[in-house]
């Protein structure tokens, strides 16, 4: 029942030529997929970054690991059939974990002293995923990285000293819902909805209007500046080998892609955080922590790098000029940042009750000469909201997936008997 967009491809158009081969198509994914970063990055001031200093009290250095705590990470990994180019499995290493846990230990306890990250660990396995639209554009088609198993080890241990020190410092944004336990898009829907709810409901003693821009940044992942990520780091705290390691995990990388049974070239990696590791996310929160700070009175609320912007206002002229100055602070922030706004799938709307949004004015946006639209109706992290918050039109969206699915059901009746117990599971 579960549509897959895994597929074959047959061809692909580069630069209006129909290519065939599968180790050309091969190379002209990866040529996309590994050149993304730099071209946008190409657009900005390429003058080195200035350094900034330590703004915590405290610094980070990386604790050694036991033995204990290797093997029952081994013991601990899922079952996954996907393997890097060095074709060791999740199940291999579970199954020799007793027996490779010291050797092991002794590897990741060297990389965190001595500051330095296996190179043979940092080459990804790339497939394309079909997104949507015309499936010869290898623009519609997202790269899906499968890193060495054996290297998710190094950065499990990493990403939870990491992750134990910024929680425990109040360093990560309290707006950023993305990549943390406790936290997730449910997290980030309460801030939104229930601001919008407070404010319709005359909260603060009267009825406001809740404006909202929702952000859309251009391959924000895959557009992080090296050095710049290592400054906040460093800003952050992260000294010494710690610093010199996250240097070498993220520098040197390579990728290759894999068509069916073909490999391309192997292409390097200059920008970004890595995909399919366990320290990217972190990462990148990281790189994007302090961007609710750029706003001067609205609220950035976060979830990786889904962004809202709100602002409440009885004006619907306040609410304008407020996202507007922001807007351009934002727009600052990136430029400092090298990050992209996409500016056709940034839209604002405007929130209110149904009477409020009768005598609504629109809400005019502008970002570098181009014009925000406003929608009535947005999705955002899965659930559609509407300027008057009924949820109609999420509901709606619900039913017709159920029906769809009730309809397959109602067409497998006739397969299986009433004593079969797969068909009293679906009833």
């Amino acid at each position: 029942m579960h549509s897959s967009k895994h597929h074959n491809i047959a061809s692909i158009v580069d630069n209006g030529i129909v290519v065939n081969d599968k180790c050309e198509i091969a190379n002209v994914f990866n040529n996309f997929f590994a050149n993304i970063g730099s071209e946008l990055a190409s657009k900005f001031d390429s003058r080195p970054h200035t350094p900034s200093t330590n703004d915590t009290l405290c610094n980070f250095r990386f604790q050694t690991v036991s033995i204990d705590s290797i093997e029952k990470q081994l013991k601990g990994l899922s079952a996954g059939k996907a393997t890097g180019l060095d074709n060791i499995s999740a199940r291999l290493l579970r199954l020799s974990a007793s027996h490779i846990a010291p050797s092991l230990t002794y590897i990741i306890n060297f990389s965190l002293s001595h500051g330095v990250f296996p190179s043979d660990w940092k080459t990804a396995k790339v497939s394309p995923v079909f997104k949507d639209g015309t499936r010869s554009q290898v623009d519609n088609y997202r790269p899906i990285s499968v890193l060495p198993v054996v290297s998710k080890i190094l950065e499990r241990v990493v990403h939870d000293q990491l992750y134990q020190y910024l929680t425990s410092n109040k360093i990560l944004n309290k707006w950023q819902s993305g990549f943390r336990p406790g936290y997730s898009t449910t997290t980030a829907l309460s801030y939104v909805v229930d601001d919008i709810l407070s404010n319709m409901d005359g909260a603060c003693g009267r009825k406001n209007y809740t404006g909202i821009l929702f952000l859309d940044f251009k391959k924000a992942f895959d557009t992080v500046d090296h050095d710049i990520l290592l400054d906040k780091l460093r800003s952050y705290g992260v000294v010494d080998s710690a610093l010199d390691w996250f240097g070498s995990y993220l520098a040197g990388r390579y990728q290759i892609v894999q068509i069916e049974n073909q490999y391309s070239d192997m292409m390097g990696i200059a920008f970004g955080v890595p995909q399919g590791s366990i320290i990217g996310p972190l990462l990148f929160s990281i790189y994007i922590n302090d961007l609710p700070s750029a706003t001067s009175e609205s609220q950035a609320i976060l979830y990786a790098d889904d962004t809202a912007v709100i602002y409440s206002s009885e004006k619907i002229c306040e609410i304008q000029q407020v996202l507007s100055t922001d807007l351009i602070l934002i727009g600052k922030w990136l430029v400092k940042n090298k990050l992209t706004l996409n500016v056709k799938k940034t839209k604002s709307m405007l929130f209110g009750t149904p009477t409020m949004m009768k005598r609504a004015d629109p809400l005019i946006l502008h970002y570098d000469s181009h014009d925000i639209e406003q929608v009535h109706v947005f999705r955002y992290l899965g659930v559609l909201l509407d300027s008057t918050l009924t949820f109609k039109d999420h509901l709606s969206m619900i039913c017709k997936k159920i029906s769809c699915r009730l309809g397959i059901l109602g067409g497998l009746r006739s397969i299986f008997h009433t004593n079969t117990g797969l068909w009293c599971t679906i009833v």
